[in-house]
């Protein structure tokens, strides 16, 4: 029987005393063994987020335990946090604010993450920071919606994208130049990424240079900047860049 057969509530007690391994990196695929340990895990994750969906007391009781628990494996807990809705919920904020000093970094994250949009500004932002400077990106944690296609970021986002340019880790340069393009200020983000395809010999940064641009290809300059990916030496790169330029509209490319 599928876990998500179960009521709810049972499923969450069933993912706390069964958990699938105790490493929160997903599993080799090469194997039937494998496969079926990566099915587990989205099952698993699936009935988390439906425990996220759910306003009953239990529901989010079940939930708190997850996060909660040493028993559950790193990827359920930092999912449970993800999957809580975005109203603000005085039952999770505890357990959260416990979270900020957490050695894990994946908790951490979410945890910090879901208090700032909750605006918890003065225990979050400092965080965010320090989190900003060790490498995390951040750029989902200001979006505040959607408006014709792009997301709509807080009034803190701009601020913390121009300090993310300044950063040391390619990433976060990449995902504060994303975060700059979408506000409109295109002539500080694609010089950032322009330079990351143009100069980059690490083949992997400029494939994530083209997924950071693969959600706004409807966008002149981002556009413009698949293009040059498409003429990268690397056929990993090109191929993948030409996938995304070519692929109908509406459906991305397999990663």
């Amino acid at each position: 029987m599928s876990q998500l057969s179960f009521p709810r509530a049972l499923v969450a007690v069933l993912l706390l005393v069964t958990p699938l391994g105790a490493s929160a990196a997903p599993p080799d695929r090469g194997t039937d063994a494998a496969r079926k340990e990566l099915e587990e895990r989205r099952n698993q994750i699936q009935a988390v987020y439906t425990l996220g969906l759910s306003k009953k007391a239990a529901d989010e009781k079940a939930l708190l335990a997850i996060i909660t628990s040493v028993k559950a494996p790193l990827y359920l807990r930092a999912s449970a946090i993800r999957a809580i809705r975005r109203q603000r919920n005085e039952r999770f904020v505890p357990a959260l604010k416990a979270l900020l000093t957490d050695k894990t970094v994946a908790l951490k994250v979410e945890a910090t993450i879901k208090l700032y949009q909750w605006r918890f500004y003065a225990e979050a932002l400092p965080v965010l920071r320090d989190l900003q400077d060790q490498g995390v990106a951040f750029r989902r944690a200001f979006e505040t919606g959607f408006d014709d296609g792009l997301p709509t970021y807080d009034e803190n986002a701009r601020a913390f994208f121009d300090r993310g340019l300044k950063s040391e880790n390619a990433y976060v340069r990449m995902d504060s130049a994303m975060g700059l393009i979408i506000l409109g200020e295109a002539p500080l983000g694609v010089p950032v990424l322009r330079a990351v395809l143009v100069s980059d010999e690490r083949y992997h940064i400029r494939m994530a240079a083209v997924n950071y641009l693969t959600p706004f290809k409807h966008v002149a300059v981002v556009r413009e900047l698949l293009e040059l990916a498409a003429k990268d030496a690397d056929e990993r790169v090109s191929q993948r860049a030409k996938q995304v330029l070519t692929v109908n509209e509406g459906a991305e490319p397999e990663p």
